[in-house]
């Protein structure tokens, strides 16, 4: 049904990598509605700070496409941390199913590469992230980005059905600072 492609950073030099990840986050604003500043909660222009400090030293990107060769999500990683682990940048989907083939394709890498497999969340996706068994942890405390995860957090926060109970402990892992608040982001 899908099938991923694979460009490496090094296929083109500096500019086809900036250029190709331009493309990808002007097709996920296409797709999900997002403004030339912001999608999905995420501030995607060029001299916004996770593109300058986070999308732009990623190594690798994965395109999943159906049976017609259409991009129908992707994800951008980073696979050169000293830290035992690859980190997705950036994942979206323009399907169902597409999201889970994605991380399935990339625990598959890291299995290869590296021992963990490490991201950061917008608030709509960390429902999907938690059903997948990945846990929370502290960004802003990691050395390498592992670090010690919260594991009552993450089952009080698998456990809420109320938009309240999520609210009050997404506002919780901002308190600690594990999490950016909508300020650091922009």
């Amino acid at each position: 049904m899908f099938r991923v492609r694979e460009t490496l950073r090094g296929d083109g030099g500096a500019a086809a990598w900036k250029k190709l990840l331009m493309h990808r986050t002007a097709l996920m604003r296409q797709h999900h509605g997002g403004s030339s500043r912001k999608c999905c909660g995420i501030d995607l222009r060029t001299s916004a700070r996770f593109f300058r400090l986070d999308l732009a030293r990623t190594t690798l990107a994965l395109d999943c496409l159906d049976e017609c060769d259409t991009v129908v999500g992707f994800a951008i990683l980073r696979t050169n941390l000293p830290s035992n682990c690859v980190y997705v940048s950036l994942m979206t989907s323009f399907r169902p199913g597409v999201g889970r083939f994605l991380i399935g394709h990339i625990s598959g890498l890291t299995c290869q590469w590296q021992r963990y497999l490490v991201l950061r969340a917008t608030d709509g996706a960390l429902g999907f992230y938690l059903r997948l068994g990945f846990r929370l942890f502290n960004w802003h405390g990691t050395q390498g980005y592992i670090a010690m995860s919260g594991t009552k957090l993450t089952e009080r926060l698998r456990a809420a059905t109320d938009d309240s109970v999520r609210t009050a402990i997404l506002e919780e892992l901002r308190r600690r600072h594990w999490i950016d608040t909508k300020d650091q982001e922009e």
